[in-house]
């Protein structure tokens, strides 16, 4: 059954948005177009089917295709999970000595190694 939900976080930069049903459940969406959506929109679909879909935003009066990621998720774990900035690791230095440069002066640019992440 199609309901609505209040979208209660947006990604920036990235399409990726939060919505809140009326139950309190979480859902993640993705934008799958250009569409532009606002904190506050009500948007109605189906937020607990974890597929592709079009929704309407009441709002704008706009249908969005979108793709559900999840749903049924605390707005904290949503946070962590969804819209915090990620840093990798950085992969430790190598001891090897530096070759030379065969275009001349200094020494030649090292590529670091890649390594697992565990």
């Amino acid at each position: 059954m199609k309901t609505k939900a209040k979208v209660i976080l947006a990604g920036g930069n990235t399409s990726f948005v939060a919505v809140e049903t009326a139950n309190g459940d979480v859902a993640v969406i993705e934008l799958l177009g250009c569409e532009k959506i606002s904190l506050g929109n009500i948007l109605i679909g189906y937020w607990n089917e974890l597929d592709i879909q079009v929704i309407y935003n009441e709002s704008r009066a706009k249908q969005l295709a979108v793709f559900v990621h999840d749903c049924g998720l605390e707005l904290d774990v949503v946070r962590e999970q969804y819209f915090t900035p990620r840093i990798l690791p950085q992969a430790p230095p190598t001891e090897r000595s530096e070759p030379a440069n065969p275009v001349g002066g200094g020494p030649a640019a090292v590529i670091p190694e890649l390594h697992a992440v565990e």
